[in-house]
């Protein structure tokens, strides 16, 4: 518990994060769903406890993973007790008026990170919208069908890494084009509404409080944006040539270090998956003009191989691989890369 500034004792302080956090990290589900229950019997609201203290304690984990500390399973096992804690933030939403309208919340196509969403769906659900959530990936004509069928004000798209940035664009356009405005949301869209934008949405939101600003207004009647744009070309090409991208990069990283070239077929199918990731956050850059990208995911990648005793190096020589394997015609992505690697 935390003090107000009145010397009050007041939920949600940091005490409750941590304790949290050690909860999940013993994977003590009981205790962790008292902790919750108390909390918002104690008078801490829904939004609170979701923006104050599950939302850091998500983000506390994963970088527990990142600068391993913390297994694969360790996060799995305390991203599990979390997901179970969110569930009981329906029953404990407010008698509020039922707002106007009725909002679908769903991962962007190829993401499966459905936390975000439940998360999205407890914060309105809180403020008196009737939302559908939808979970995990959709394909985009499915979510089409759904927009065309069913009577939404607004859809919640959320994206929690940007190479899903390209399947983001995909069901932003695939509700847009049904007529249904869409918000976009989640730390994949970056610090502000530039990728959002680009992937034709007709707004982001960095929180729950101007997120629900926008729907309102929506629900009252405002006019959606224009139609989305098309995607871009050449972070489609990219896309369609990934394969042999990083085929052709494998084998200039073997021409640096002749020992890729003794990998076995695991080592070998590991060494295609990162080159595989690079490649797809390179299609987020291009699809949405955004080189930031790059950056933070170079900086992510770097701490994630470091702190797994990977020399820093390994990155710049990826990059350099993948640069002299692109095709010529693929201009923005080799800017983008002679960018990072100036």
């Amino acid at each position: 518990m935390a003090e107000d500034a009145d010397g009050t004792t007041a939920a949600g302080g940091d005490d409750d994060h941590e304790r949290l956090l050690e909860l999940a990290s013993r994977s003590d589900l009981t205790a962790a769903l008292q902790l919750a229950d108390g909390l918002l019997a104690g008078g801490l609201t829904v939004e609170r406890f979701v923006t104050d203290i599950v939302a850091p304690v998500q983000r506390r984990i994963g970088q527990l993973w990142q600068t391993n500390r913390w297994t694969v399973a360790q996060e799995h096992a305390a991203t599990a007790v979390i997901d179970a804690v969110v569930g009981v933030l329906d029953r404990r939403s407010p008698d509020l008026p039922a707002r106007t309208g009725r909002i679908a919340v769903v991962c962007a196509e190829g993401e499966w990170h459905v936390l975000a969403t439940r998360l999205v769906t407890a914060g309105l659900r809180s403020r008196g919208w009737a939302v559908v959530n939808l979970g995990g990936s959709m394909p985009a004509p499915h979510l089409a069908t759904a927009a065309r069928r069913e009577d939404w004000t607004a859809a919640v798209v959320c994206c929690s890494i940007s190479m899903h940035l390209p399947g983001a664009g995909r069901s932003i356009r695939a509700v847009r084009g049904e007529g249904v405005p869409v918000l976009a949301t989640g730390a994949g869209y970056g610090p502000d509404e530039r990728r959002a934008r680009a992937l034709g949405a007709d707004g982001w939101a960095a929180d729950l409080g101007a997120g629900d600003i926008l729907l309102e207004r929506w629900a009252a009647g405002e006019a959606p944006g224009p139609d989305a744009p098309a995607p871009e070309p050449e972070a489609l090409a990219l896309e369609a040539e990934r394969g042999e991208i990083v085929v052709a990069a494998t084998d200039r990283l073997a021409e640096r270090w002749p020992a890729v070239r003794d990998y076995d077929a695991a080592q070998l199918a590991r060494t295609h998956e990162d080159l595989q990731f690079l490649l797809r956050f390179l299609e987020a850059a291009v699809m949405t003009g955004d080189d930031r990208v790059m950056v933070e995911y170079l900086v992510w990648l770097e701490e994630v191989l470091t702190s797994r005793g990977l020399p820093a190096s390994v990155v710049d020589e990826s990059l350099r691989a993948v640069q002299a394997a692109l095709p010529s015609h693929l201009r923005r992505t080799h800017d983008v890369l002679l960018g990072l690697l100036s």
